[in-house]
């Protein structure tokens, strides 16, 4: 009960957490955009009724979604430059795991937001002379987006989260740069209490955006 915190000595050394938040945010980002590239490919593809093409997918998706995210991550850090034979850097090897691991649950999304939509918007588009990529592009995601938007958000603020795990195989992120300051200055709960609301502040206004733009384009729709 005793314990002195010191906050102030933490705050310090707020541009050296700030150097990792760079990667944390980099990681996120490039994770995100190979989990939605890989995502929608494997929705659209399941949907083309091809029984053996969604056998294949489907076990891609419930793989993925069962392994643990650190063993994949460990996976990818140390497979890659064996079967390739190039070493891939650590940040790298991380977005990449991290956008597989996505991939599998943002391809649920998608295709969860693309079944919602009943079945006239396809004759409508059929009707219309519309090619498949067409009605897709024209018609079909631009409503499936406005309802996969809730779960989208929340994928997104668990990439960010799981990108932590990037510390691991050393990746110089916002969670390594604080046990590099825990250590320096023995004081972990104050250094963790610091992280944790520098993760906050970067995944909650990201919500709050996204439950807004929701609302609106509810209201409009």
């Amino acid at each position: 009960m005793g314990y002195d915190f010191r906050f102030d000595l933490i705050l310090k050394y707020s541009s050296f957490l700030l150097e990792g938040l760079k990667n944390t945010v980099l990681i996120s980002l490039l994770g995100l955009i190979i989990g939605l590239v890989i995502g929608l490919l494997i929705a659209i593809l399941r949907l083309t009724k091809n029984r053996w093409l969604d056998y294949f997918l489907s076990f891609y998706v419930d793989f993925f979604r069962s392994i643990p995210q650190l063993a994949i991550l460990f996976w990818f850090f140390y497979a890659i430059p064996l079967m390739t034979g190039y070493q891939v850097s650590a940040l790298l090897s991380a977005a990449i795991a991290l956008g597989i691991l996505s991939s599998a649950t943002l391809s649920e999304i998608f295709r969860g937001g693309i079944l919602s939509l009943g079945s006239g918007q396809w004759e409508a588009a059929s009707a219309l002379g519309m090619t498949l990529l067409q009605a897709y592009r024209r018609i079909v995601l631009p409503q499936a987006i406005v309802r996969m938007l809730p779960p989208f958000s929340n994928m997104t603020i668990s990439i960010v989260k799981a990108s932590a795990l990037a510390s691991a195989v050393g990746v110089v992120d916002l969670m390594w740069q604080g046990n590099a300051l825990m250590v320096y200055t023995n004081r972990r709960v104050e250094v963790f209490t610091v992280v944790a609301v520098m993760y906050f502040v970067l995944t909650y206004p990201q919500a709050i955006l996204v439950n807004r733009v929701y609302k609106r384009l509810l209201k409009v729709d």
